[in-house]
């Protein structure tokens, strides 16, 4: 859902390049304004950009959490490995708080999604759909909800900074 406008395509194959403008208008059937449309772009942007930022923790999460398993299989000692082995199985246990409320690993691993309630992950997304199925502005309560789920989300994102700096 860009916006309406005028834009340039560019294809290049090999050392040639070639351009194209095109534009983009509205369909004259909705009754849409242009705020209208432009306030869908906006929100259905930010709402990418959260779910990327989503996506990015629990990648972030997953980083970390091999890293430290690798630090415990590099410890030399069996006393050395128990020290290593505890201090990791409480900084994995912070990662695994943050890591259970950005994403249902339960229903990944196939198990009845009706019985595993969805993650901040899953609501993220399912939210974007409402805004992006349809030419209007986006209705008040899909903003409220996005709103809601954006600081839920940031709490995490500031939780897991926390583990990575403190711990």
């Amino acid at each position: 859902h860009a916006p309406m406008g005028t834009y340039v395509v560019r294809l290049t194959a090999g050392d040639q390049t070639q351009t194209q403008d095109f534009e983009i208008r509205k369909d004259p059937r909705i009754s849409a304004t242009q705020e209208d449309l432009q306030a869908q772009f906006d929100i259905l942007i930010a709402m990418r950009d959260k779910i990327s930022e989503t996506h990015d923790a629990i990648n972030r999460i997953i980083r970390v959490k091999k890293q430290v398993d690798e630090w415990v299989g590099r410890a030399g000692s069996d006393a050395a490995k128990e020290a290593v082995s505890k201090a990791a199985e409480e900084l994995k246990g912070k990662l695994s708080a943050v890591e259970d409320e950005l994403i249902q690993y339960k229903t990944i691993e196939g198990l009845d999604r009706i019985s595993q309630p969805a993650r901040l992950n899953a609501k993220i997304r399912e939210i974007s759909m409402v805004p992006s199925t349809a030419d209007y502005a986006p209705t008040k309560g899909t903003q409220d909800v996005f709103a809601d789920l954006s600081v839920r989300l940031d709490v995490q994102f500031h939780a897991l900074q926390d583990v990575i700096d403190n711990d």
